[in-house]
């Protein structure tokens, strides 16, 4: 396998999301919480979070409400994982796969297995390794839609990115 790096895919493959112990669990505010999420996203096109975002996340259910005004750990991991998941699936399914995901695994599993799935297909899709690795030891419908809803973002945010770079070339161009 060719491996495949630009300007447009390293951006992707230098993300770096906190695990989820890094993530604080003093109680944040929401705006803290948008600066927080948005910091780790701020180089992705039409990746990031509102407050009024997250007001809609938990009217929506897809969000437990805070406690005085103040989110936890738990409230910002699945922000973060909201935040990358609508870029490429609706609100119910993500409702859905968040459902899924709690029947079969704790959330702290859940997010950090996000973790080595993203960085396991971006270095996979890019060329960096000839083969997607096998992560964890059990084969679950919920790990593969994560790891095929992880492709499709991995893919959109490429062509997104790539098509920004080539639109402001031509525009130095004109």
């Amino acid at each position: 396998m060719k491996t495949f790096i630009n300007k447009e895919a390293e951006t992707i493959l230098n993300l770096n999301l906190p695990k989820y112990n890094d993530i604080p669990n003093t109680g944040l505010y929401l705006e803290q919480v948008t600066k927080y999420i948005n910091g780790y996203l701020e180089n992705l096109p039409n990746v990031y979070i509102t407050p009024s975002m997250v007001t809609n996340y938990v009217k929506q259910g897809l969000l437990p409400k805070c406690e005085k005004k103040q989110y936890s750990r738990e409230q910002i991991m699945r922000l973060i994982l909201i935040t990358f998941g609508k870029t490429v699936l609706s609100m119910d399914d993500l409702k859905l796969l968040f459902k899924l995901q709690s029947l079969a695994y704790p959330n702290e599993v859940a997010y950090n297995y996000f973790l080595l799935e993203y960085e396991n297909v971006i270095k996979y899709i890019f060329g960096i390794n000839e083969q997607m690795e096998t992560i964890g030891t059990t084969n679950t419908l919920e790990k593969e839609l994560l790891r095929n809803a992880i492709i499709s973002f991995a893919h959109k945010m490429y062509v997104e990115l790539t098509l920004d770079a080539k639109r402001k070339e031509l525009l130095q161009e004109d």
